[in-house]
């Protein structure tokens, strides 16, 4: 029984149930992929000279982890920037975003990635026992159980994480829980109100795979509130997920990896890659022997001492032992290289994994120097760009109430709708051709000056009237001068 199953049959009993224990399994899958070493895989044998067996790795292109980053760069950057209202209150937002406990700008495109590999992360937001606003990113799908949802839309999670203390001379396994629920329920005043609740709960085990007993919580945190409610309308934690419809399990609202349906792609890949490596150290030159050349024969040495000396080392590959030439030379047989055949094979495998992940085909290729990534302009028709735009929405939604959730805990009022969520859409434009068609459309009037710096410039529209204001304060028209109206 795994910690899922011992978790699911106790949490059952006081009337909580999660979701479905074998998915952890689908999830250890695709870590194992994203990690480039997948046990029963990676890993083989090979017959040597004298007829033993030892077992070698597989060369891998790590093509788990290449699309888990590229779908994270093809989504984000630096590019990407969030605004509120005014310059003051968006400094602020970003003050307590990038301070060194939350680190925002580098640990979200992480969280991207990691998402699209493994299917889902989370962030929750809290105040620590110094009152700053903290930002905890859980990066590890096996640590997240939903328990409450709402057309795929999680409501409530519990947050799995165990830790182990040895106590006289006897390992204990301490397993934290940690529940946030965002739901409606009823005041004093029996209004429906929305509230997100944090709650702790601590459990002692000898066992890694039981939850054992429940304790008290301050045992072992005794500076963290046990639990939280406050009354707000955005929760305080947020799931991240590929927008992509769960084929494996439909029932669940956890995330399903970007590879998941193309774990077959990733071994054709790998197993060409491996291929051709071995092309290089098998195909190029084989030694025939016979095979009692690879027999040992005793060799006196300096001190008087008498040990086995090999003729030929047999872990060499390049040997090949076979019976009847005892009386002939040793053969020396070489082999021409199928370099262009594999590297044709391995781009096909390229082209059909990057079309699955929805890049397009030959966005991946292989040219003998390593994996290159297409980098030139993408146009509005690619699959790429059709791809950014679907996972855009959702990029957005969890940002928005991510900042919403800071606001909150730091007093930050917002108003509705003034968070600006701006995504990085450089790659499938040319910014030289973008800026003249604005230009075009300022002079005919279709556009204003403000929008013109706002787009141009990446500025907010109070900074961009600041600067045009700056600007004819500099370069007065004629009607400025004699005052009349621009």
């Amino acid at each position: 029984m795994t910690i899922y199953e011992d978790l699911k049959n106790q949490l059952h009993t006081k009337g909580v149930d999660i979701i479905d224990t074998n998915y952890y399994d689908l999830i250890d899958v695709w870590k194992s992929w994203y990690s480039g070493s997948v046990e029963n895989f990676h890993f083989y044998n090979v017959k040597y000279a004298d007829g033993s067996e030892g077992q070698v790795e597989k060369k891998t292109m790590s093509m788990a982890k290449k699309g888990a980053e590229d779908m994270m760069k093809l989504n984000w950057s630096n590019k990407c920037d969030i605004k509120l209202a005014t310059e003051e209150k968006t400094k602020r937002l970003w003050k307590i975003l990038d301070s060194k406990q939350n680190n925002f700008t580098i640990m979200f495109p992480q969280m991207l990635e990691l998402a699209f590999a493994l299917g889902t992360t989370a962030m929750t937001e809290y105040k620590d026992a110094l009152g700053r606003t903290r930002i905890e990113y859980i990066n590890d799908a096996s640590m997240i159980i939903p328990y409450a949802y709402d057309n795929f839309n999680i409501t409530g999670i519990m947050v799995l994480d165990q830790f182990q203390e040895v106590e006289k001379r006897t390992t204990f396994y301490y397993t934290h829980l940690t529940y946030h629920e965002f739901r409606i329920s009823k005041n004093e005043k029996d209004e429906f109100v929305q509230e997100y609740i944090k709650l702790h709960e601590l459990y002692k085990s000898k066992d890694a795979n039981q939850l054992g007993k429940q304790i008290p919580f301050e045992d072992k945190f005794p500076n963290v509130e046990e639990q939280v409610i406050y009354n707000t309308d955005t929760p305080h934690f947020q799931i991240i997920k590929p927008p992509l419809a769960n084929n494996i399990d439909i029932k669940t609202p956890m995330g399903l990896s970007i590879y998941a349906n193309s774990i077959d792609k990733l071994k054709a890949i790998d197993d060409k890659y491996d291929s051709f490596d071995n092309e290089f150290i098998d195909g190029k030159r084989k030694i025939l022997v016979d095979k009692t050349a690879l027999k040992s024969a005793p060799q006196v040495n300096d001190d008087g001492t008498i040990s086995q000396q090999l003729f030929f080392d047999r872990n060499d590959r390049t040997y090949v032992a076979m019976n009847g030439m005892k009386d002939q030379p040793v053969k020396d047989i070489s082999f021409s290289l199928r370099y262009q055949e594999h590297i044709d094979s391995i781009n096909s495998e390229l082209n059909w994994y990057s079309s699955a992940l929805g890049f397009g085909e030959d966005h991946y290729r292989i040219d003998g120097k390593g994996v290159a990534t297409a980098t030139e302009i993408l146009s509005e028709n690619d699959d790429a760009f059709r791809t950014k735009e679907v996972y855009a929405t959702v990029i957005k939604d969890v940002i928005i109430d991510l900042v919403k959730s800071v606001c909150y805990l730091e007093d930050i009022e917002l108003s509705e709708d003034e968070i600006q969520v701006e995504l990085d859409y450089s790659r499938f434009e040319n910014q030289e051709k973008t800026q003249q068609r604005i230009e075009r459309e300022v002079d005919k009037g279709i556009t204003s000056k403000v929008e013109y710096r706002m787009k141009v410039y990446n500025e907010t529209e109070e900074v961009a009237k600041e600067k045009i204001e700056a600007i004819k304060k500099e370069n007065p028209s004629i009607n400025d001068l004699v005052g009349g109206d621009e």
